[in-house]
């Protein structure tokens, strides 16, 4: 990506705009398509806003706006919940309320855990991540899209940027393995690939 399309705005939103969507739609199910249509037009305005997009400090756009669109969408989530436990304290669903923040917990856990690796994949890695996860191409059409020769060479360029992402998060977490028991970690990067 050149300097030019990387500082236009409008450009990193339309090259972007639906690999965020799916993202934040895969990752929160259950907030209206419209808010999270919201959340990732904030996200640019704050990129738009940001003193890094005139500085080469943001190499990679999309992990940069998911990283944005991710917090305000927990934002979002927060103040949910705090309309939620109002609501709750009447009915006193206190376990059932830990549960739930535990688990959403782990899932922003696992999901920061994950945008940390995806920060230290080259860009081609990121792009091949965004195409076969969040555009939901295949890999015909991820080879055509990049300029690989063959749906297989676009395969084996995945399977090394998932054992590439692995490896990164097993470095990042030497002290524990809970991203291998992750249902988040599974569902992006291990079970569409059958590894």
């Amino acid at each position: 990506m050149t300097k030019a399309s990387k500082d236009n705005p409008m450009e990193i939103l339309l090259n972007h705009w639906e690999a965020l969507f799916k993202c934040l739609q895969s990752l929160f199910s259950d907030i209206d398509s419209e808010i999270l249509k919201d959340i990732i037009q904030e996200s640019v305005i704050d990129l738009m806003k940001s003193k890094q997009l005139d500085s080469s400090e943001i190499k990679n756009p999309f992990a940069y706006l998911l990283k944005i669109g991710i917090r305000k969408t927990w934002k979002v989530l927060k103040d949910q919940d705090k309309q939620e436990s109002i609501y709750h304290e009447v009915y006193d669903h206190n376990q059932s309320i830990h549960e739930h923040n535990e688990q959403r917990l782990l899932q922003e856990q696992a999901i920061q855990e994950i945008l940390e690796a995806i920060n230290h994949l080259t860009e081609k890695e990121s792009k091949l991540l965004s195409l076969r996860f969040f555009s939901e191409l295949s890999f015909k059409e991820i080879a055509s899209s990049v300029g690989y020769s063959s749906s297989e060479v676009a395969r084996n360029a995945m399977s090394r940027t998932l054992t590439h992402l692995r490896t990164i998060i097993r470095q990042n977490n030497k002290h524990r393995d809970w991203w291998l028991e992750s249902p988040y970690f599974a569902r992006f990067f291990m079970k569409k690939e059958g590894l």
